[in-house]
């Protein structure tokens, strides 16, 4: 929903008699965010899909034991790097969000902020599958690095969120 909110203001916006001359270009970036933002569940599906089948790998003798391993261990470090990539791009769509808000009119800044709160939501909800898929992940300093990762991404949308809705109050209620 938050591309099309967003995007859709924004198109509104470009038909208005003197558009913000920046509009064109949000718009333009906000389009090719579309298919990665997309993506981003498949990506997230095939990686929870590779998890499941290693769990399934048999496991009765020290080989089968040392591939199942390995193979959890790919797989755990896949389900972990695929919910990063997708908060990542959400916070290209809450930054895009961010400038949109600048290159609106008033009577439409509502929906540029409805699409970063729930972008907000959804970037929040991804972190949280980083904050289990953590768990699996043996290695000392991936382990560490992910989750510098995770806080810095929390930290920036955080702060965006904050920004966003402070500027979408201040233009609707002028």
């Amino acid at each position: 929903a938050f591309p099309f909110l967003v995007l859709m203001a924004l198109e509104i916006n470009l038909r208005r008699k003197e558009p913000h001359p920046e509009a064109a270009g949000i718009l333009s970036r906000g389009r090719a965010l579309l298919e990665p933002l997309s993506a981003s569940a498949d990506e997230d599906i095939r990686a929870f899909g590779n998890y499941m089948q290693a769990l399934l790998l048999p496991k009765n003798t020290p080989e089968q034991e040392v591939a199942r391993s390995r193979a959890l261990a790919t797989a755990a470090a896949g389900a972990l790097e695929a919910p990063l990539r997708a908060a990542e791009r959400c916070l290209e769509g809450l930054t895009l969000a961010r400038e949109a808000i600048g290159a609106v009119h008033s009577g439409i800044a509502s929906d540029v902020g409805a699409g970063a709160a729930l972008l907000y939501g959804a970037l929040t909800a991804t972190l949280y599958n980083v904050d289990v898929n953590l768990r699996g992940i043996e290695a000392p300093a991936h382990r560490t690095e992910a989750l510098a990762t995770r806080k810095e991404l929390q930290r920036r949308a955080d702060e965006l969120a904050y920004v966003i809705q402070k500027e979408t109050a201040a233009k609707i209620n002028g």
